[in-house]
């Protein structure tokens, strides 16, 4: 039996966005700090200029592999579970069955509630897997209940009774 996909997305990039502002924020540094020191010296060392670029370089790289590493995460919502594929060399996809879903959280830090994001959070009875998060997703709370929903379908049509111990 094939499952018909409800509702799919990724993390917003805006996850990324203290990165985004470090990085500018290092590169604000690392071009007017040494300019305004090495001013006041008589002779411009270039390997101070060399060490700043490179830490430069190297930072843009750390961005670049966490936007991608962010790309690369997916969510699907299909009627019979959830699944979430991640990795950019290694593929993982994690599996969750919606009737072991018990509980849900939407929490929207400052910095993505401006967006109109947040996190949600699954709790369930799966083993290996008993919590995890749904990063940067557009309005949450909207497929939270999508989510809430079709958990409480899937319930109903196994005939899964919850008790609270």
């Amino acid at each position: 039996m094939t499952d018909n996909v409800i509702w799919e997305s990724r993390p917003s990039q805006i996850f990324n966005g203290k990165l985004f502002f470090q990085l500018a924020l290092l590169i604000f540094i690392c071009l007017m700090v040494p300019n305004k020191i090495l001013n006041l010296t008589i002779y411009k060392p270039i390997h101070v200029y060399v060490i700043l670029i490179f830490s430069i370089i190297c930072y843009i790289f750390y961005v670049l592999w966490n936007c991608l590493a962010m790309y690369s995460i997916r969510y699907v919502l299909t009627d019979e579970r959830l699944m979430i594929y991640s990795g950019i060399l290694d593929q993982e996809e994690k599996q969750i069955e919606l009737y072991r879903i018990n509980d849900y959280k939407v929490f929207s830090p400052f910095f993505l509630r401006i967006f109109g994001m947040g996190n949600i959070i699954l709790y369930s009875t799966d083993n290996f897997t008993p919590s995890f998060t749904l990063f940067a997703v557009k309005n949450p709370i909207d497929i939270k209940d999508i989510i809430r929903s079709n958990v409480e379908r899937v319930k109903v049509e196994k005939h899964i009774l919850v008790f609270n111990t």
